[in-house]
């Protein structure tokens, strides 16, 4: 019933969007796009369906090897496109094509589960769906506005010049904020079940996935944000390197990011979807609220400054939450070694004597791995003790 929705609602707001362009833009060569991208949005969508199939069969790994493909292929075709001249139909076309070989595949992995479905339209299960779905259906559109609202004011308050540097550290900020959410996408189904089936497996999970946030995201925004200037140089051309602090400013929001997407798919798993689209409402406000406070001062910190904000907000408003979703799992003893050891290799590489680039990257890396061997020790120390 969910693909049968999907192939309604892809189809009817198909063509409205195409009697839209139509009207307030007559123009051809759009229509032309317009018409054939919009093909690609309903494979696109109906073979999000299939591929969360997959997902809900705890095999993520056979949607994303489908992902990879698909991206693969559809770059090939779009860079062909372009330079075989075919301009922006041929761009289009390239996409509908990768989005077809994605529903395709998405169909495939179907069967190759033993599960294929075919589309149905019962309304009162439809409508049970959505009424269930639409909390995190509005937190993904409050999402958007929460993470597009820096850009625009900036564009509009202070020029298109500061919106433009701020892009850079922005899309890093987005990457390394996307390493969270897809680990705790793919730890969904897991924990989803093991909500019913073991709460002892849980709590095993979850501390498994706070342990990768505090030995491996933590370090890993934290070597981001030591070397922000080099990094931003590199990507985006020396014109951007000194937007460095920018970027370690942003960096330091991404740790409260990976705790709050992981309890947020916590919460999903509880099924308190409701609080966690509240949740993300106060956190946006707040953050554009901070924006609007200090753009036109700060400028593009400001922008940074908000989404630390919101960032931190979401993540205090969850707090007396966690042991609930957690099942009383001991999720800050867990995080702790790695946030102490992080954070004074961190002090030791930003403020010791062996400044820049490699001399800080060296000192924190020697540092954290000094940190791991005396975290190790003293768990094997207390393994001894107990036997």
């Amino acid at each position: 019933n969910v693909i049968g929705w999907r192939i309604l609602a892809a189809l009817t707001l198909y063509v409205v969007f195409a009697t839209t362009v139509f009207l307030v833009s007559p123009g051809a060569i759009l229509m032309g796009v317009v018409v054939i991208m919009g093909v690609g949005v309903l494979f696109q969508v109906v073979g999000d369906a299939y591929i969360s199939l997959a997902h809900g069969h705890e095999r993520v790994d056979l949607g994303g090897y489908v992902q990879m493909l698909c991206s693969g292929v559809g770059v090939a075709m779009m860079l062909t496109a372009i330079f075989c001249g075919f301009g922006l139909r041929g761009v289009a076309v390239a996409y509908s094509l990768r989005s077809l070989l994605y529903f395709v595949c998405g169909i495939v992995l179907s069967f190759h589960l033993k599960h294929p479905v075919c589309p149905a339209l019962d309304f009162r299960v439809i409508g049970a769906a959505l009424h269930k779905g639409a909390p995190i259906a509005g937190s993904r559109l409050v999402a958007v506005v929460y993470l597009g609202a820096g850009l625009l004011v900036l564009e509009r308050l202070c020029g298109p010049e500061l919106a433009g540097a701020f892009a850079g550290p922005m899309k890093i900020f987005e990457a390394c904020c996307a390493l969270g959410m897809l680990t705790a996408m793919a730890a969904f189904p897991t924990v989803s079940r093991l909500r019913k089936e073991s709460e002892h497996d849980l709590r095993g999970v979850v501390l498994a996935l706070v342990g990768l946030i505090a030995w491996v995201g933590l370090p890993i925004c934290m070597l981001v944000a030591l070397n922000a200037g080099a990094l931003l140089g590199v990507l985006f051309g020396a014109e951007l390197s000194g937007q460095g602090p920018l970027l370690a400013l942003l960096m330091s929001a991404v740790p409260f990011s990976f705790m709050y997407v992981l309890v947020e798919r916590l919460a999903y798993a509880a099924h308190d979807q409701r609080r966690v689209l509240i949740i993300r409402v106060i956190g946006t406000v707040i953050s554009v609220a901070v924006l609007l406070a200090t753009v036109v001062r700060l400028e593009s910190y400001g922008a940074a400054l908000a989404l630390l904000s919101g960032e931190l907000a979401m993540f205090l408003m969850f707090l007396p939450r966690w042991s609930t979703y957690a099942v009383g799992a001991p999720v800050w003893r867990t995080a702790l070694p790695g946030v102490l050891s992080s954070g004074v290799a961190f002090s030791l590489a930003a403020f010791g004597p062996c400044r820049g680039s490699l001399g800080s990257t060296a000192v924190f890396v020697l540092a954290l791995l000094l940190g791991v061997a005396i975290c190790l020790v003293w768990r094997q120390h207390q393994r001894v003790r107990c036997v």
